[in-house]
């Protein structure tokens, strides 16, 4: 349970680490809580507890389960993903706040995915993370697909779908037949950003 909201139940969190500002999604809700931990202040006791500035934000979207997963991608990109569990295939990807130790995180941009093609979202412990290729130096969303016999992956190309078209909405990015449509890795559009990689 996340105190500041008593309705929100906090679910995967992750941080970057280039900023100490941490993440973590609202399971069942479309809202996620930025803090920054650079600015914390500990409490002693049993249990002990923390403070930090802190800032709740809701995204437009359809997530299965609401936010449950989450991921940062290591470096100086400040991209994270966040994503639904048990089914479904829509995803966020997030732009975070590049600075932190003054004032309340706040989130800088995102774009909504509403689904992927041949794409099923994992249970728990949340089928998602993200990483910084050493071959490209690009950040990417990695999924386990469990629409498939066995699971493969899907991988995202984070900045390619914060940079992708978005409607009027400001958001949800132009899939492969119009705005909120969905992504296809073998498509026009999707093949840009998404690939499946088999085990």
């Amino acid at each position: 349970m996340y105190v500041n909201n008593p309705a929100l139940t906090l679910d995967s969190s992750t941080e970057d680490c280039a900023t100490g500002i941490a993440l973590a999604p609202g399971e069942f809700s479309n809202y996620f809580v930025l803090s920054d931990l650079t600015q914390a202040t500990f409490t002693p006791g049993t249990p002990g507890t923390w403070t930090a500035p802190t800032s709740e934000t809701a995204i437009i979207g359809s997530y299965s389960a609401g936010l449950s997963g989450s991921a940062v991608a290591p470096g100086s990109s400040h991209l994270a993903v966040v994503t639904g569990e048990f089914g479904g295939s829509s995803f966020a990807i997030l732009k975070l706040p590049s600075t932190s130790g003054t004032g309340t995180p706040a989130l800088v941009d995102y774009a909504y995915v509403p689904c992927v093609n041949g794409m099923t979202a994992g249970y728990d412990p949340h089928t998602v993370t993200a990483y910084v290729s050493p071959n490209d130096g690009n950040s990417y969303a990695v999924f386990a697909n469990w629409s498939f016999n066995p699971p493969n992956l899907l991988v995202a190309n984070m900045a390619g779908i914060l940079a992708l078209p978005r409607g009027t909405d400001g958001h949800t990015v132009n899939g492969e037949t119009g705005t909120g449509s969905c992504l296809d890795p073998a498509g026009t559009v999707g093949s840009t950003v998404l690939r499946n990689v088999a085990n």
